[in-house]
């Protein structure tokens, strides 16, 4: 049980903390609009999380005889998305009115939470987590909820960490604004070139 345990973990702190979408783009907004007004975007993630997860776990039996027919759309989807991203992060910043302002809060909270939706990724983390790790070892619905939450968090865990990083240096970042937009991006585009090898 011990060695199952540490091997899960191992699993999920290099799959959460590694940069990737989430991450790349938790390190973005907050450098952008700083930590607290990030916020939003993170609470995105984090609810979309525990959505995902309960899919994965719900449906891991049957999406492991369907993940051949579901991949292809879901690398398209979730290029897409992360190609928009990438064009959001690069293109100069425009002039924010008053109203678009307000709006700023709900649009990154469903920036966030369609990002992880589209996530492939993080779909394949929670999958793996499950039909690897967790359904194998762990036959009682307690620990494997337990197990499911903790993937949860440490994902969530990992974007916070992200994200006070682009808040740090936010200073930095805007000093070299054009540089950094183009870093990230280029990231972001590594990151679509990863989802489908």
């Amino acid at each position: 049980m011990i060695t199952e345990l540490t091997a899960f973990l191992v699993y999920c702190i290099g799959m959460s903390f590694t940069p990737g979408p989430n991450n790349l783009m938790s390190l973005s907004v907050s450098q952008k609009v700083g930590f607290k007004r990030a916020v939003p975007f993170l609470w995105g993630l984090f609810f979309s999380f525990f959505i995902i997860n309960g899919a994965a776990y719900l449906c891991s039996s049957t999406l492991q005889e369907l993940i051949p027919q579901l991949e292809t759309p879901f690398k398209a989807l979730g290029s897409l998305y992360i190609l928009y991203l990438t064009y959001k992060i690069v293109k100069p910043p425009s002039k924010t009115s008053e109203k678009e302002e307000k709006n700023i809060k709900s649009r990154l909270f469903i920036s966030g939470f369609v990002l992880n939706l589209t996530n492939i990724k993080v779909m394949l983390f929670f999958l793996m987590g499950y039909m690897v790790f967790i359904l194998p070892a762990f036959t009682s619905l307690v620990p494997r909820l337990l197990l499911g939450i903790i993937m949860c968090l440490l994902c969530s865990v990992s974007n916070v960490l992200w994200a006070l990083a682009g808040a740090a240096f936010r200073h930095y970042f805007a000093a070299h604004e054009r540089v950094t937009s183009i870093v990230l991006g280029l990231l972001l585009l590594f990151s679509v070139v990863e989802i489908w090898l």
